[in-house]
């Protein structure tokens, strides 16, 4: 799939690479220095050239084509990286632990019922599905990882609601518990070496200290000093106890600051950044927003401390023109704990955001929105992302203000994604670092136009396999939006203009899919007019699945009458 041997590139030595990574995961923010010096010193920090070119992934459906690094000049205020899903896991040992246990030592099954039945004794059934469904894959690939095998349930009835307030801590306190037991259990299993792996990590397996390195690495050769890198949430790996998982947070921040410390680091809060997943209190009613703060506040412009700690959101201004607002959306997921989902607007959040976007009006700025999770379809279950309620909220506010909103970043799906809504409003969605779920490694590069809308981006890709077989990390410009969509850019009524490609021209579509799955080698293209693609594309469109429902029965009598022609 991938033809031909790239040349010029940042290769990373894979022996020191991995002596000098493996201590990453609890290493004390004031010994920062200590890990320049390491980095430095195993050749981990890339000497960027200036000119050089990143060479090409050959695809089986276009021409190889080179991005330069000169395209791209230091002080070149419009140039932004997003990147997404980091998942950070400082045990990660991709060569030694099946992806089933996401690549750490695994439970044995008698201690996975014996676990299961103690927490079904002090949890409801509703809790167990919204609190332990939340470290689910998702994917087709075998990876099957999951504390619970109970089923996930389809319906809501919201159980965590009827726990009194003074249950709380004790269940709390019982799930940390029972995850401390869950990393004794791993920790006395012994396993024979997995085929598949290496130094940069395994299909199925979440981000070893030595791949975030060479992200970061590759990161620094494309664009040295960008102004702002973005990063939409996920900095921790699935499935993490408390220590682990800020440990993780903060070496993955800390690391990237180090890498770039000319650049304004934009960090978004992930499902996976919550303790435990996908729970998250207001401010006033936890510690963990503030402990975040303690990692993140080299990035938090001081007016808006507060904002962040009380519920992880805040805004930046990038420019003369242009605003980041970041938001924690992890507040309006159907996973969200302590439920939600009849409160108008979680912590204050929603008012915050308004207020943020009359304020730009008022200033004649136009506003980006970045956060972990995206409203609307989630296209591998055919299920929505938020509860009816905020995400009905949300879209009322988007629509109200489609002067001033001009683009919207986030994660949280893993693949190269987008959204179309309308011809107002431009979602999109960067594939992660993570190749947890099956995709290769991915680097996004964002170029602003003068008006403060994204005029372009290059995509960047690691192709696994490769990578492990030669020792070495190959970058590779996977394609240029704009020349691979022939789009003039990558506003809204361009996305439109893509989706409307995407439905009645089925080699666009397989180019995309190919794309959007970052290469996978488990990629199977949808045929055409499968149900399988009649339920992506309508995904891609949907706000809502009364919405998807009317699009997947429309698709359907449009292809019925077409078969009896």
């Amino acid at each position: 799939r991938h033809t031909g041997h790239p040349t010029n590139v940042t290769r990373l030595p894979t022996t020191t690479t991995t002596m000098c990574a493996s201590s990453l995961g609890s290493f004390p923010r004031s010994q920062l220095l200590l890990l320049l010096v390491l980095a430095f010193s195993c050749n981990m920090v890339a000497s960027p050239v200036r000119g050089e070119k990143i060479s090409a992934m050959a695809s089986p459906f276009s021409p190889r084509e080179r991005v330069s690094t000169a395209d791209h000049t230091d002080d070149d205020p419009f140039h932004l990286f997003h990147i997404t899903d980091i998942h950070f896991d400082p045990l990660s040992r991709p060569s030694q632990y099946p992806s089933t246990s996401f690549c750490r030592p695994p439970i044995s099954s008698d201690r996975r019922t014996s676990l299961d039945d103690s927490l079904a004794d002090i949890f409801t059934a509703e809790e167990l599905d919204r609190w332990l469904g939340g470290l689910r894959l998702r994917r087709r690939v075998g990876l099957g990882a999951q504390l619970s095998t109970r089923p996930l349930s389809g319906d809501h009835d919201h159980a965590w609601q009827s726990s009194t307030e003074d249950e709380r801590p004790l269940k709390l306190a019982m799930l940390a518990r029972t995850q401390n037991e869950l990393r004794e259990a791993r920790s006395d299993q012994s396993h024979e070496e997995e085929e598949g792996g290496g130094p940069f990590g395994r299909y199925g397996c979440d981000t070893s200290s030595v791949l975030m390195l060479s992200t970061y690495s590759a990161m620094r050769s494309i664009l040295p000093n960008p102004k702002y890198v973005v990063v939409t949430g996920d900095w921790a790996g699935h499935g993490l106890e408390s220590n682990e998982r800020y440990n993780a947070i903060q070496a993955s921040y800390d690391t990237l600051q180090a890498y770039f410390p000319n650049s304004h680091i934009v960090p978004a809060i992930g499902n996976n950044d919550a303790q435990p997943d996908y729970y998250f209190d207001c401010g006033s009613k936890g510690t963990w927003l503030s402990d975040l703060y303690g990692i993140f506040k080299n990035s938090i412009p001081s007016d808006q401390e507060s904002n962040f700690r009380s519920f992880g959101g805040y805004r930046v201004h990038m420019s003369s023109r242009v605003d980041m607002i970041v938001l924690n959306t992890i507040y309006y997921s159907v996973r969200h704990l302590p439920n939600t989902t009849d409160e108008e607007d979680p912590c204050g959040q929603l008012a915050f955001l308004r207020s943020a976007l009359n304020d730009c009006r008022a200033n004649n700025r136009s506003a980006y929105i970045a956060a972990h999770i995206l409203p609307g379809i989630d296209t591998f279950s055919n299920t929505m992302l938020w509860d009816d309620l905020h995400n009905s909220e949300f879209f009322q506010i988007l629509n109200e203000y489609t002067d001033v909103i001009v683009e919207h970043l986030y994660g949280h799906l893993h693949f190269d994604n987008f959204r179309s809504y309308s011809e107002k409003n431009a979602f999109l969605i960067a594939p992660s670092i993570s190749p947890v779920f099956g995709n290769n490694p991915s680097i996004r590069l964002l170029s602003l136009s003068n008006t403060g809308g994204i005029a372009n981006y290059n995509q960047y890709t690691l192709n696994l396999t490769q990578a492990n077989q030669e020792h070495g990390a190959h970058w590779l410009s996977e394609y240029n939006f704009d020349r691979a969509y022939n789009l003039v850019d990558v506003s809204a009524v361009s996305l439109k203009t893509l989706l409307h490609k995407l439905n009645i021209n089925q080699t666009v579509f397989e180019q995309w899919y190919w794309r959007y799955e970052s290469y996978s080698p488990t990629t199977s293209v949808p045929a055409a007019n499968s149900l399988a693609q009649q339920y992506l594309l309508c995904g891609l469109s949907s706000e809502n699945l009364q919405v998807w429902q009317a699009c997947v029965d429309s698709q359907r009598r449009s292809s019925s009458a077409k078969s009896t022609l």
